[in-house]
Protein backbone atom coordinates (compact mmCIF):
# COMPACT_ATOMS: atom_id res chain seq x y z
CA UNK A 1 0.00 0.00 0.00
CA UNK A 2 1.59 3.45 -1.02
CA UNK A 3 1.96 5.52 1.51
CA UNK A 4 1.16 9.18 1.07
CA UNK A 5 2.50 12.09 3.82
CA UNK A 6 0.64 15.81 3.60
CA UNK A 7 2.89 18.80 4.82
CA UNK A 8 2.85 22.43 4.44
CA UNK A 9 5.48 24.32 3.37
CA UNK A 10 9.17 24.33 5.59
CA UNK A 11 7.71 21.00 6.92
CA UNK A 12 4.73 22.58 8.98
CA UNK A 13 2.17 20.68 10.59
CA UNK A 14 -0.41 23.38 10.45
CA UNK A 15 -1.74 25.84 8.20
CA UNK A 16 -4.07 28.97 8.86
CA UNK A 17 -6.86 29.34 5.63
CA UNK A 18 -8.18 32.56 5.03
CA UNK A 19 -10.74 32.02 2.38
CA UNK A 20 -13.01 34.61 0.77
CA UNK A 21 -16.07 34.72 -1.56
CA UNK A 22 -17.67 36.39 -4.33
CA UNK A 23 -15.12 39.09 -5.16
CA UNK A 24 -16.11 42.27 -3.38
CA UNK A 25 -14.75 45.76 -3.80
CA UNK A 26 -13.57 45.23 0.50
CA UNK A 27 -11.25 42.60 -1.26
CA UNK A 28 -8.76 45.37 -2.16
CA UNK A 29 -8.74 46.35 1.38
CA UNK A 30 -8.30 43.08 2.94
CA UNK A 31 -5.64 42.14 0.17
CA UNK A 32 -3.69 44.60 1.52
CA UNK A 33 -3.57 43.55 4.96
CA UNK A 34 -2.86 40.19 4.14
CA UNK A 35 0.16 41.39 1.95
CA UNK A 36 1.57 43.54 4.52
CA UNK A 37 1.70 40.91 6.93
CA UNK A 38 2.94 37.86 4.90
CA UNK A 39 -0.62 36.20 4.73
CA UNK A 40 -2.08 34.24 1.68
CA UNK A 41 -5.90 33.96 0.85
CA UNK A 42 -7.92 31.80 -1.44
CA UNK A 43 -10.29 33.90 -3.04
CA UNK A 44 -13.44 32.31 -4.89
CA UNK A 45 -15.16 34.53 -7.41
CA UNK A 46 -17.55 34.34 -10.50
CA UNK A 47 -16.30 35.21 -13.22
CA UNK A 48 -19.99 36.09 -15.00
CA UNK A 49 -20.15 38.75 -11.91
CA UNK A 50 -16.67 40.92 -12.05
CA UNK A 51 -16.98 44.50 -12.66
CA UNK A 52 -20.86 44.36 -11.63
CA UNK A 53 -22.24 45.99 -8.81
CA UNK A 54 -19.32 46.45 -5.93
CA UNK A 55 -17.59 43.27 -7.54
CA UNK A 56 -14.17 43.66 -8.54
CA UNK A 57 -13.70 44.23 -12.30
CA UNK A 58 -12.27 41.72 -14.88
CA UNK A 59 -9.15 43.74 -16.00
CA UNK A 60 -7.57 44.01 -11.88
CA UNK A 61 -8.17 40.27 -11.14
CA UNK A 62 -4.78 39.02 -12.06
CA UNK A 63 -3.04 41.77 -10.85
CA UNK A 64 -5.04 42.25 -7.28
CA UNK A 65 -5.15 38.83 -6.32
CA UNK A 66 -1.35 38.81 -7.20
CA UNK A 67 0.06 36.14 -4.58
CA UNK A 68 -2.64 35.13 -3.61
CA UNK A 69 -5.20 31.31 -5.00
CA UNK A 70 -8.15 32.60 -7.29
CA UNK A 71 -10.75 29.61 -7.07
CA UNK A 72 -13.98 29.33 -8.76
CA UNK A 73 -17.13 30.06 -7.66
CA UNK A 74 -19.69 29.42 -10.05
CA UNK A 75 -20.05 32.30 -13.04
CA UNK A 76 -23.47 33.86 -11.30
CA UNK A 77 -23.66 32.61 -7.94
CA UNK A 78 -26.71 30.60 -8.27
CA UNK A 79 -28.53 28.79 -5.55
CA UNK A 80 -27.30 25.01 -6.50
CA UNK A 81 -30.16 23.24 -4.45
CA UNK A 82 -32.24 25.22 -6.73
CA UNK A 83 -30.49 24.46 -10.33
CA UNK A 84 -30.40 21.46 -12.68
CA UNK A 85 -26.87 19.45 -12.35
CA UNK A 86 -26.03 20.38 -15.85
CA UNK A 87 -26.68 23.91 -14.92
CA UNK A 88 -24.78 23.61 -12.35
CA UNK A 89 -21.86 21.71 -14.29
CA UNK A 90 -21.77 24.28 -16.90
CA UNK A 91 -21.53 27.32 -13.86
CA UNK A 92 -18.05 25.58 -12.86
CA UNK A 93 -16.55 24.98 -15.82
CA UNK A 94 -17.21 28.19 -17.46
CA UNK A 95 -16.79 30.42 -14.41
CA UNK A 96 -12.93 28.10 -13.97
CA UNK A 97 -12.81 29.28 -17.94
CA UNK A 98 -12.83 32.75 -17.28
CA UNK A 99 -10.81 32.78 -14.28
CA UNK A 100 -8.04 30.77 -15.66
CA UNK A 101 -7.49 33.12 -18.63
CA UNK A 102 -7.61 36.03 -16.21
CA UNK A 103 -5.11 34.93 -13.59
CA UNK A 104 -3.04 33.07 -16.15
CA UNK A 105 -3.10 29.39 -14.86
CA UNK A 106 -5.29 26.64 -13.52
CA UNK A 107 -7.55 27.49 -11.26
CA UNK A 108 -8.26 24.10 -9.22
CA UNK A 109 -10.04 25.36 -6.21
CA UNK A 110 -13.84 25.98 -5.59
CA UNK A 111 -16.39 26.72 -3.24
CA UNK A 112 -20.50 26.52 -3.70
CA UNK A 113 -22.26 29.77 -3.38
CA UNK A 114 -25.02 29.53 -0.56
CA UNK A 115 -23.50 26.47 0.98
CA UNK A 116 -24.27 23.15 -0.38
CA UNK A 117 -25.58 19.52 0.38
CA UNK A 118 -25.87 16.22 -1.27
CA UNK A 119 -25.91 17.30 -4.72
CA UNK A 120 -22.34 19.21 -4.10
CA UNK A 121 -20.87 15.35 -4.01
CA UNK A 122 -22.56 14.55 -7.13
CA UNK A 123 -21.13 17.86 -8.97
CA UNK A 124 -17.86 17.26 -7.51
CA UNK A 125 -17.30 13.77 -9.18
CA UNK A 126 -18.55 15.59 -12.69
CA UNK A 127 -15.83 18.31 -11.83
CA UNK A 128 -13.17 15.88 -10.94
CA UNK A 129 -12.42 15.07 -14.75
CA UNK A 130 -12.19 18.88 -15.30
CA UNK A 131 -9.16 19.27 -12.27
CA UNK A 132 -10.80 21.48 -9.35
CA UNK A 133 -8.50 20.22 -6.83
CA UNK A 134 -10.67 21.05 -3.96
CA UNK A 135 -14.37 21.95 -2.92
CA UNK A 136 -15.31 23.62 -0.05
CA UNK A 137 -19.34 24.28 1.23
CA UNK A 138 -19.47 27.64 2.53
CA UNK A 139 -22.19 26.24 4.72
CA UNK A 140 -19.95 23.88 6.81
CA UNK A 141 -16.42 22.82 7.32
CA UNK A 142 -16.42 19.99 5.03
CA UNK A 143 -13.67 20.02 2.53
CA UNK A 144 -14.46 18.06 -0.24
CA UNK A 145 -11.09 16.56 -2.30
CA UNK A 146 -11.49 15.45 -6.35
CA UNK A 147 -8.82 12.73 -5.59
CA UNK A 148 -6.48 14.61 -7.53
Amino acid sequence: MKTIYYCYPEGRHRALTMSYDDGREADRRLINIFNKSGIRGSFHLNGGLLGRNDRIPADDVAELYKGHEISAHTLTHPTIARCPITMVAQQIIEDRKILEGLAGYPVRGMSYPNGCDSMCLICNAMVSEQAIRTIVSSSSTSIFSAGL
